[in-house]
């Protein structure tokens, strides 16, 4: 693997991320990447000063570090930290890297459990077994299952467990009790309950059941 190397989030992630996780940020009070004849990455200040120097973590993936950075750390992995380079949470990795945020959140992976954050702070603390992207106003979260790798290590598979619906909020919507569930789309969701496929709207009302 390639080290200190700058990887940028993608424009589209950040411009998901909605106006509160931006509105904190002060003028000039922020730092700004910048990389060594070596190619190795760092910070400094808006005056030019190295506040994080090159190549003390291997990829940085935010280039405008205001309240909070991600970047890799050899030990840690993929991580938030704050401007006191505190580790706030590990981000959860898809292909190798940060996945994008849907409905202006990323997920995020805490002493086995998971939750939701913007760019500049934890909305849902980690406290679920495993949630999938927002989809609308809803995710789908599990309790009680297993995660363990694919056959080709890349990706995770979820093994058993009951699946339910959680708001923006982290309130639990509907509780874990299907087999599986699908996440809203178009305003309709499919799930599995005693053994019936069940497709529920927007109201989780049943429309359709086989």
């Amino acid at each position: 693997m390639l080290k200190n190397q700058l990887y940028l989030l993608p424009l589209a992630m950040l411009l998901t991320l909605g106006p509160d996780a931006r509105a904190s940020k002060p003028s000039v009070n922020y730092l700004v990447v910048f990389c060594d004849e070596a190619g190795n990455c760092g910070y400094k200040d808006h005056s030019g000063q190295v506040v994080i120097p090159p190549g003390k973590y291997a990829y940085l993936f935010t280039d405008t570090f205001y309240n909070t950075a991600i970047v890799q750390d050899e030990k840690m992995g993929i991580v938030a930290i704050d401007r006191q380079e505190r580790p706030l949470y590990k981000v959860f990795v898809f292909d190798k890297a940060p996945e994008y945020a849907s409905e202006g959140l990323y997920r995020i992976y805490a002493k086995g459990k998971f939750g939701f954050a913007s760019l500049d702070q934890v909305v849902i603390p980690a406290k679920f077994d495993f949630v999938y992207p927002f989809s609308g106003d809803y995710a789908v979260f599990v309790s009680g299952c297993r995660i363990q790798s694919d056959v080709s290590g890349q990706h995770i598979e979820i093994i058993g467990g009951k699946y339910g619906y959680i708001d923006h909020d982290g309130k639990v919507i509907k509780k874990a009790a299907y087999e599986s569930a699908t996440s809203f789309e178009n305003g309709k969701a499919t799930v599995i309950s005693q053994g019936r496929k069940i497709t529920l709207d927007k109201n989780f009302n049943e429309v359709a059941v086989w």
